[in-house]
């Protein structure tokens, strides 16, 4: 179940996420997600925890591609 909440409102339903079975693709081929290099104009990950999120998902792009990480500023994926 996908849920959101607000400031002082309850949490609310999105919906429901369902996954298949483990993909077979060779590495370097199979679909990744980076919710900060793939956010939707003014929907941003929230800000709780988000440093470390940043460093994981740059260190996971880094580890997918061979090269340095790098970095994610809060208003969106660097330039080039």
């Amino acid at each position: 179940m996908l849920c959101t909440v607000r400031d002082s409102e309850p949490w609310r339903a999105l919906g429901t996420l369902t996954t298949g079975p483990p993909s077979d693709a060779p590495p370097g081929t199979t679909s990744s997600y980076d919710p900060y290099l793939n956010a939707l104009p003014g929907l941003r990950p929230t800000s709780r925890l988000s440093g470390f999120r940043e460093s994981a998902y740059a260190g996971s792009r880094s580890g997918r591609s061979g090269l340095p990480p790098r970095p994610v500023s809060a208003t969106g994926p660097p330039p080039g």
